[in-house]
């Protein structure tokens, strides 16, 4: 509840006069059904000490997700979750991106970057830097940016949708046998461009 206290000065609600409870409860409500979405809602009344570190991530993502942003950042959000809790909270990305909140998240984990994500971004060491005239390697790029297949928070995992593009993405980004051309897989605007005519027409 911190960031809406603070966002809407819920902490001077004791200097104000009593209509302000209101809102102060109305956001315990909001952050006890997050927690509940989060599959939480039996800590709500512990402290960040008594719970175990998957757990704390996921208050982590809470504290994020009741701000209600347009746009929302995540650094390996479900790495300390087992898989049961790491796909639900896969489900719960999904359903924000159909409530249109943009979500940007770094992971390094294939499967989960395929299933939430509508375009996959690969940042790789292994580009043709010489021949874009440097002297040693500057850093890792984008060598790899696609569309990504199409899920929604109900439907089953369709493995088969995965293996092509999961094949490129290990064989492009992670191997070092070939230096990739930088622009070669980047194809994400291409495909929107060749999308975009085929509607209008």
């Amino acid at each position: 509840m911190l960031g809406l206290r603070l966002k809407h000065q819920i902490w001077k609600f004791l200097f104000r006069p009593p209509r302000e409870l209101g809102t102060y409860f109305r956001h315990a409500d909001d952050a006890a059904l997050l927690l509940k979405k989060l599959e939480l809602d039996h800590v709500l009344e512990s402290f960040p000490k008594d719970l175990s570190g998957g757990q704390q991530q996921r208050v982590s993502v809470a504290q994020a997700l009741i701000m209600k942003p347009n746009i929302l950042l995540l650094d390996e959000p479900f790495g300390a979750l087992d898989e049961a809790l790491r796909e639900d909270a896969q489900r719960l990305l999904l359903t924000l991106r159909e409530e249109n909140v943009t979500v940007l998240i770094i992971t390094h984990e294939i499967n989960e970057a395929i299933f939430v994500g509508c375009r996959i971004l690969g940042l790789s060491q292994y580009w043709n830097w010489a021949e874009q005239g440097f002297d040693s390697c500057p850093g890792a790029t984008i060598i790899f940016d696609k569309v990504a297949p199409h899920f929604n928070p109900d439907d089953e995992r369709d493995y088969t949708q995965f293996v092509p593009l999961k094949r490129a993405i290990k064989r492009f980004v992670y191997s070092e046998d070939e230096l990739q051309r930088h622009d070669e897989y980047v194809t994400y605007w291409d495909r929107k461009r060749v999308d975009a005519q085929g509607a209008s027409q």
